[in-house]
């Protein structure tokens, strides 16, 4: 019995000395705005037209407007299980990639949220990767294309789990053009 056990473990060793390990990638993560999710929308054009009526009230109500859709839609996708900090870290530990606060190679997070498109809402996220100086700018609608992900409003905001999966798998598609 002594036997087997032996030849087990040494077969174990000699199968794990087989094995690549790949090394780790040093790469450092920044946010350019607080990491809070953003929304952009009709407000903004909806107060445009309301200056002229009501000034800088009118612009400032517009403003007022995504900012609190912002808000509806951040509270949904974190009651969902969304942390933008927790999923970052899950996809880099996932590809390898070890954080470092300096390194060659950096990911400036600009934006992350949603926006409207037209009656339906998509992700929004641009993210700058910098790799030995020289910077690449990737957005979801450049990577996604026309498969973009859509959603109705109403339904992100009464759909945790929907607005989180919408959100991490956005991230995630983004990210895998940095990881190319």
């Amino acid at each position: 019995m002594n036997k087997l056990i032996i030849c087990t473990l040494l077969a174990a060793l000699l199968g794990c000395q087989s094995l690549s390990v790949k090394p780790k990638v040093l790469i450092a993560v920044e946010y350019h705005n607080r990491p809070v999710l953003e929304f952009t929308g009709r407000g903004g054009a909806a107060g445009m037209m309301m200056s002229s009526s009501m000034g800088a009230m009118g612009i400032a109500i517009g403003v007022a407007i995504d900012e609190g859709i912002a808000k509806d839609l951040h509270a949904s996708a974190s009651q969902g299980g969304f942390v933008l900090t927790d999923a970052i870290n899950e996809y880099l530990g996932f590809h390898n990639f070890k954080l470092q606060n300096v390194a060659d190679k950096k990911i400036i997070i600009k934006h992350i949220g949603f926006k409207a498109s037209g009656d339906l809402i998509v992700p929004w996220i641009e993210i700058d990767f910098i790799d030995g100086g020289h910077s690449t700018v990737l957005t979801y609608s450049a990577v996604a294309g026309d498969n973009a992900t859509a959603a109705e409003l109403a339904t992100l905001k009464e759909a945790p789990k929907l607005a989180a999966a919408t959100l991490r798998n956005a991230l995630f598609l983004v990210l895998d053009e940095v990881n190319q």
